[in-house]
C-alpha cells in the first residue's frame, strides 16, 4: 500500500494536509497527518500518511520537525 501511496502522490501536483494531534487515555499523544488532493479523474482523495507518537512537549517546535520529517519521506515539501 504504501508504494501505491508514494507513486499516488508522486503523480500529484498539489496536496494539502491536515494535521490531527490527540492523547489516549494512558496520555500518550499522537499526530495523524492526512494529505488531500483532487486525482486525475477530478475527484477527491483523502489517505492518512502517517500517524506518530509525539514524544515531548506540544511546542510548535516538535510538531513542525516531526511534520517536515512525514514530508521529507513522502517528497510533499515542493508540493
Amino acid at each position: 500500500m504504501k508504494k501505491i501511496l508514494h507513486a499516488t502522490l508522486n503523480d500529484t501536483k498539489f496536496v494539502t494536509l491536515t494535521v490531527d494531534g490527540w492523547s489516549d487515555r494512558r496520555g500518550r499523544s499522537f499526530i495523524g497527518v492526512t494529505c488531500h488532493f483532487i486525482n486525475y479523474k477530478c475527484e477527491p482523495q483523502a489517505f492518512l500518511i502517517d500517524f506518530v507518537r509525539l514524544k515531548g512537549p506540544h511546542t510548535g517546535e516538535n510538531i513542525h520537525r516531526i511534520t517536515e520529517f512525514i514530508l521529507d519521506r513522502y517528497n510533499l515539501k515542493e508540493k
